[in-house]
């Protein structure tokens, strides 16, 4: 069974797992998350569930970070999405970015549309987010590890 929950620190040990250095290079690990120096306000860790487990989380971020993307202010920044190697290709991430939309609508509801970005190179993840009903904005933006496409989901 798969469902979300919110980030607490006994989820920490089981969340800071490593990616392989192609999947390391587009995402940031929870360790980041945590960090008082680091983590904004507005980041909100969500952790996915596998059989009472964690398996992956993402951050909802209702920042101004989300306005590179979006000109809409009733929007949220999906981020850090990764799912631990040991859980990957059971349809975790799948279900996840599949079911976000229903979770952001109950805990969020006045968020109208959920945005992120994702790294020209990063195919698979690409694939996974147009899959999930994500359509791509046409717009592309500078991220840290290269140029980004703009993907968008209306509530």
């Amino acid at each position: 069974m798969m469902m979300f929950a919110q980030y607490n620190s006994a989820f920490f040990e089981s969340l800071n797992y490593k990616l392989d250095a192609h999947q390391a290079r587009f995402t940031m690990g929870i360790e980041a998350w945590v960090d008082p120096s680091f983590s904004p306000p507005s980041g909100n860790i969500i952790v996915i569930m596998f059989d009472d487990r964690p398996a992956g989380f993402f951050v909802l971020d209702r920042g101004a970070d989300k306005l590179q993307l979006t000109g809409n202010e009733s929007s949220v920044l999906l981020r850090s999405f990764s799912v631990n190697p040991d859980y990957q290709g059971k349809g975790i991430g799948k279900w996840a970015m599949r079911s976000v939309d229903e979770y952001v609508k109950r805990q969020m509801p006045d968020v109208e549309e959920i945005v992120l970005s994702v790294n020209l190179e990063n195919t698979l993840a690409y694939r996974l987010y147009i899959g999930a009903g994500f359509t791509d904005t046409g717009k592309t933006i500078n991220g840290i590890a290269g140029p980004q496409h703009v993907l968008s989901k209306y509530l």
